[in-house]
């Protein structure tokens, strides 16, 4: 099994040595490296300081790389999530609740001392399996 990169032009090009998603070719497994709140067309933080607007440009942007791959929300079937508070997770459920569907994903959510940008105030990962 191989594996290749997932591309959109839905979600900003990164410059840093990563791929946002990628496709285990062979089982059809699909890996998404942690998603945030950067936007288009430069991946510029969207929604500093508001965790609702962070957390619907996460998920828009995994959902614009699952649909790249074939795929869709439906076939996410572990997300980990990590915030910078617990005082998000009430917002970050009713966040989800829009773009997922029981069954539910399998999910963990993680508090962190921070993230890779200072603005970031959520981070989602997942793997999907795709048809």
């Amino acid at each position: 099994m191989a594996h290749v990169e997932i591309k959109t032009p839905k979600v900003y090009k990164s410059t840093s040595p990563f791929s946002h998603a990628t496709l285990t070719t062979g089982a059809r497994i699909m890996h998404f490296t942690g998603q945030c709140a950067q936007g288009l067309p430069d991946g510029r933080t969207v929604g500093k300081g508001d965790i609702t607007k962070q957390a619907e440009q996460a998920f828009e942007n995994m959902k614009a790389l699952v649909e790249a791959g074939g795929g869709t929300m439906g076939d996410i079937c572990k997300i980990r999530i990590y915030l910078t508070t617990r005082d998000s997770i009430p917002a970050v459920k009713e966040v989800r609740r829009r773009y997922f569907r029981e069954p539910f994903p399998a999910t963990t959510v993680l508090q962190v001392a921070g993230l890779d940008d200072p603005d970031w105030l959520i981070e989602v990962e997942a793997t999907a399996v795709l048809p």
